[in-house]
């Protein structure tokens, strides 16, 4: 997931919540009540926002702020009908194909880490996030956020040279509801840095070792699972990674 911002960001866990060995990581996880919940999960996010911004990672974190209502899924753009690259070569022309339908969630948040990468890459347009965000994610780097991000990326005819992060590991730890879960996974950046139209290098991005986040999903009225929450948790213990 994408969260590089800056050339001064760093990693920051507000005290509310320290981070978690992960030696206990097929446990439960204390997670508020379920939906109508989220606005439950978004209130008490208010008072415990966390932001990773990890230099060379491309993911930005955040929890969501106060307010209620249910997440919804976007009602404009269309799902992507291509097909996944049969090659570890991505297609420049092509997205691939948005497996966030159903129960397997090892195939799910890989495959939507695999299309914003795409996006980061080879289209960093804004049209692109409500495909892997869900709209209620309003924390300061949440849906709005992204979004201006990429408008800025394409603005100066910016992208990734590469890939930012890549998934060492993924592991369902708590169902919340039939509508939301909660998922370890574990993300382990790759030299990428972003360069302008000739391939110039504009902003070098440092590399993060495997570094756990407890993610929150969740699926919209179209059936489809997004991004709503990400926390970091620190490195994994070995045995994980195993």
């Amino acid at each position: 997931m994408s969260w590089r911002r800056g050339e001064g960001s760093a990693v920051r866990i507000l005290p509310e919540r320290e981070p978690q060995p992960e030696e206990d990581v097929g446990s439960a996880v204390p997670l508020p009540p379920p939906r109508p919940g989220i606005s439950s999960w978004r209130k008490g996010a208010a008072a415990a926002v966390v932001v990773v911004l990890a230099a060379g990672v491309s993911w930005q974190l955040a929890r969501g702020g106060s307010g209620g209502g249910q997440s919804t899924g976007p009602t404009s753009p269309a799902t992507p009908t291509t097909t996944v690259p049969t090659s570890s070569t991505p297609d420049p022309s092509e997205p691939p194909e948005l497996r966030n339908i159903g129960e397997d969630f090892d195939t799910i948040v890989r495959s939507l880490h695999g299309f914003r990468t795409w996006v980061e890459q080879f289209d960093p347009d804004p049209k692109w996030v409500p495909f892997y965000i869900d709209p209620a994610n309003d924390g300061e780097y949440g849906f709005e956020r992204e979004k201006k991000f990429l408008a800025d990326l394409k603005a100066a005819g910016h992208h990734y040279d590469a890939p930012a992060t890549r998934i060492r590991k993924v592991i369902v730890r708590h169902r919340v509801t039939d509508d939301q879960i909660a998922v370890y996974t574990v993300y382990e950046s790759s030299p990428a840095n972003i360069v302008d139209r000739d391939g110039t290098v504009v902003t070098v991005q440092p590399t993060l070792p495997a570094t756990g986040f407890l993610e929150d999903w969740v699926r919209g009225d179209d059936g489809r699972w997004r991004l709503f929450h990400t926390e970091v948790l620190g490195p994994p213990a070995p045995e994980i990674l195993r």
